[in-house]
């Protein structure tokens, strides 16, 4: 069985990820043609695990997480036997996404948003958006980026975000829930 990332592993994750960008970033700098080598992508087990460690601070207490299988990126259940399906999705500066079919039929959507944190040392905050039932909001596949996913859900306590502004505090710090 899949398993996720310890706190620790995602912290060396995300450390090797801003060396990966500076890496390309010099590349860029000094071979002009290298501009045509893409960004580095964000590994999807890194904001997976990213929520599976801190379900219980995006969720509440009562929730714990694991890798979904085929049904799901993430799985979350609670004492009382409830399940809940979790779609994940992960951005770093260019903050499009394709949402498709599996991603709207979940019971919560939750957008990564690393933003220009590798770019910047990776010190920048991590913006995390959770919508729940994201196909109340959202009727078909499509690429967007958190604007028009924001005006397409509109004021709703189905959509609320979580900032990081330090990760091993965020990853580290005592159970609560947050946001």
């Amino acid at each position: 069985m899949r398993q996720p990332l310890t706190a620790e592993e995602i912290l060396e994750l995300d450390s090797a990820l801003t060396e990966a960008f500076a890496a390309h970033r010099a590349l860029r700098n000094r071979i002009p043609a290298a501009r045509y080598i893409k960004f580095p992508p964000v590994p999807a087990i890194l904001s997976e695990s990213l929520v599976i460690v801190t379900a219980h601070k995006l969720f509440g207490p009562d929730w714990k997480a694991a890798f979904g299988g085929s049904l799901s990126d993430v799985k979350l259940s609670d004492s009382a036997g409830r399940t809940r399906r979790v779609e994940v999705k992960a951005t770093a500066r260019h903050e499009f996404q394709e949402l498709k079919g599996k991603d709207l039929a979940a019971d919560i959507l939750v957008w990564v948003r690393f933003g220009k944190r590798f770019d910047e040392g990776g010190s920048g905050t991590i913006r995390m958006v959770l919508l729940d039932h994201p196909g109340n909001h959202i009727s078909e596949p499509m690429r967007l980026d958190i604007p028009r996913l924001m005006e397409r859900v509109g004021a709703s306590s189905a959509l609320r975000e979580v900032e990081v502004s330090n990760l091993k505090e965020f990853l580290f710090s005592p159970a609560g829930s947050v946001g």
